[in-house]
């Protein structure tokens, strides 16, 4: 079975109603009962301390990755305000996720090794193809991050 993808967007300045409409439109749109993973992007007018805990429970806590953003790019043009979702579905892929938090506390190579392990704390034995990051600019040197990482996810 393929990856099933569904997309949805607000832009309402309520952070609760851009969840519901958001996260509703890309549910109809995968017409699925399951959701693996979402990838999402918000532009900075929300904040994520508070959505964020609504997107989980709207989504039925599902693997949640993602960034702020400046603005949105749609094939209408680019929203400066908005939350994009995008749902995921397949049968014969394995979504995992994993995070470190306070980059710019620790060393870059500690750091991508912490990050290795934590996406892999889950995820076993099985065979990892695609790695999807983001880093929110607070590593000042990116290098020794990326080589600690891909060494530990690749040690061959």
């Amino acid at each position: 079975m393929p990856l099933l993808t569904g997309i949805g967007f607000s832009q309402h300045e309520d952070a609760a109603l851009a969840v519901h409409h958001a996260t509703r439109a890309a549910k109809q749109q995968l017409n699925r009962d399951r959701i693996d993973a979402a990838i999402v992007f918000n532009t900075v007018h929300y904040n994520t301390k508070d959505f964020l805990p609504m997107l989980y429970k709207a989504l039925d806590q599902t693997k949640v990755v993602g960034a702020s953003c400046v603005g949105l790019v749609l094939s209408e043009g680019i929203a400066m305000r908005g939350l994009g979702v995008l749902a995921l579905h397949s049968e014969n892929i394995r979504f995992e996720t994993g995070c470190v938090e306070n980059l710019d506390t620790q060393f870059p190579d500690a750091a991508g090794e912490a990050l290795a392990q934590n996406y892999t704390a889950d995820f076993g034995e099985h065979h990892r193809k695609f790695v999807l990051l983001f880093c929110d600019g607070l590593l000042n040197t990116f290098s020794p991050f990326l080589q600690a990482l891909q060494s530990r996810l690749n040690p061959g």
